[in-house]
């Protein structure tokens, strides 16, 4: 089974992301992690998701396979070479940078 865990609890998440996943044999939405704890657990118990995190450090710890970034631009970035470094896959949200340097 391939661990899943989505960055960012925002409409495309919501309404895009994690109902595609869910519909993927072989795939499983392990975790969603938001800033603010509150609107982590909301879509964790909304969409039964067994685990909800606020920092992608700690997401990271729980040895998902693939980091799905759907947070605002600005951070996609940073947010998507973390979970690179730490071994995981990566699908990102445009753009992947905010400048040519970034990518």
């Amino acid at each position: 089974m391939l661990k899943i865990g989505i960055v960012g609890s925002g409409h495309i998440a919501k309404h895009r992301h994690i109902p595609i996943f869910r519909k993927i044999n072989g795939v499983e939405v392990f975790a969603v992690c938001d800033r603010v704890e509150t609107v982590a657990r909301s879509v964790s118990k909304e969409f039964g998701i067994r685990h909800y995190y606020t920092s992608l450090s700690d997401m990271l710890k729980a040895g998902i396979d693939v980091v799905d970034v759907c947070t605002s631009p600005m951070t996609h970035f940073s947010l998507a070479v973390e979970a690179m470094e730490a071994g995981c896959h990566v699908l990102s949200e445009k753009p992947l940078g905010m400048n040519v340097k970034e990518v």
